[in-house]
């Protein structure tokens, strides 16, 4: 980045993982500029000469990213910075709009819908803005079904209004789950016995049971945090985190995501909700989640469940909700638009420079 981070001199000394992290990798430095910003002169010049020279040296070259316009109006500015630097301008970027990939968490917060911008005559789904919330991408399928509105929510206000609240994963489960306690556990309660639907992911399968219990202090002072108990679980934090790709079926309905928690979750009632066929292409025969027999309340610890198809039919069916999903799933769908960032990247950057 040449906007900063890397040549923070207030907290080199300290820093382990920008420079001192090539140089234990013996590693060559590649800066990328966004010149979107605007000042990309001053962030390429200005961040080498908060260097030392050691980091310096370091720096095989440039490149500038989100350039708009004619990239042949550049050419005096690629010039200018190679002869001020001595280093190679590697490619000019493009701004791209014929794809899509997914978008840093904080960007995912500032381009969600807001709540005054509903329209009561179109379907919504909440998704509780937890003060740790993690793993925005889960909502991408959902977000681009037409007839839909999904919503992100930091106050408990008119819960009726969404055909399914939903609770995402959590940088900090415990720690959530006490903002969670105090702000929603009475109105998703209340929810609740309207028979309103609810689905937790990850940390928020783990909040939607009894208790979630860190004995070994993983995400702060050891101890045990009172839960939702609107499933009958129990969550116990242990190590080693898992971490695995997994296919998975749904009464019927097969679909690929990824698990990346700590600890274990134990059904005290309900059913499970999942059949995991694999993990990390290992066959498997493990169940995953819990559902109430109704079916009004559920969870999994399956990242990207909503991004095959036919799963997300199914969910939106249980809702009530007739609306068309497309036959290609997410997950297909991103890896083109990742081949095509990856032919985006090559035509515009001189890769014989760099492998």
């Amino acid at each position: 980045e040449g906007a900063g981070s890397c040549a923070e001199v207030n907290l080199m000394p300290s820093d382990i993982v920008n420079f001192p992290m090539a140089e234990y990798a013996d590693a060559d430095v590649i800066l990328v500029a966004d010149i979107h910003r605007g000042g990309v002169f001053a962030q390429i010049i200005g961040t080498l000469h908060c260097l030392p020279q050691k980091y310096r040296d370091m720096v095989k070259g440039f490149i500038i990213n989100r350039f708009r316009g004619d990239i042949a109006l550049f050419k005096d500015g690629v010039e200018w910075i190679e002869k001020e630097t001595g280093k190679r301008v590697l490619g000019v970027l493009p701004w791209y709009s014929h794809f899509k990939i997914d978008a840093e968490d904080s960007v995912e917060i500032e381009n969600c819908l807001n709540l005054n911008d509903l329209r009561p005559d179109v379907p919504a789904i909440a998704v509780i803005r937890l003060p740790h919330i993690a793993n925005f991408t889960d909502f991408h399928a959902l977000s681009r079904i037409n007839g839909l509105q999904v919503v992100y929510i930091d106050r408990p206000h008119h819960l009726n209004q969404f055909r399914a609240v939903i609770l995402p994963g959590s940088k900090n489960t415990r720690a959530d789950l006490e903002w969670l306690m105090q702000n929603f556990k009475k109105p998703l309660e209340a929810y609740a016995r309207s028979e309103g639907h609810i689905f937790g992911i990850c940390g928020g399968y783990q909040m939607l049971g009894e208790f979630v219990d860190d004995p070994d202090g993983l995400e702060g002072h050891p101890g045990k945090t009172d839960a939702l108990g609107l499933l009958p679980v129990q969550t116990v934090l242990k190590a080693p985190k898992t971490t695995t790709r997994s296919q998975f079926e749904w009464e019927g309905k097969k679909g690929e995501g990824y698990e990346i928690h700590m600890g274990y979750t134990f059904l005290k009632g309900g059913i499970p909700m999942l059949d995991i066929l694999s993990r990390n292409s290992n066959p498997c025969t493990d169940r995953d989640g819990c559902m109430l027999i109704n079916k009004k309340i559920a969870g999994t610890y399956i990242h990207g469940f909503f991004d095959s198809s036919p799963v997300l039919s199914k969910w939106l069916e249980g809702l009530g909700l007739d609306l068309f999903c497309p036959d290609e799933g997410f997950t297909s769908l991103k890896e083109k638009s990742y081949a095509l960032l990856r032919a985006h990247f090559e035509s515009h950057v001189d890769l014989t420079h760099i492998l």
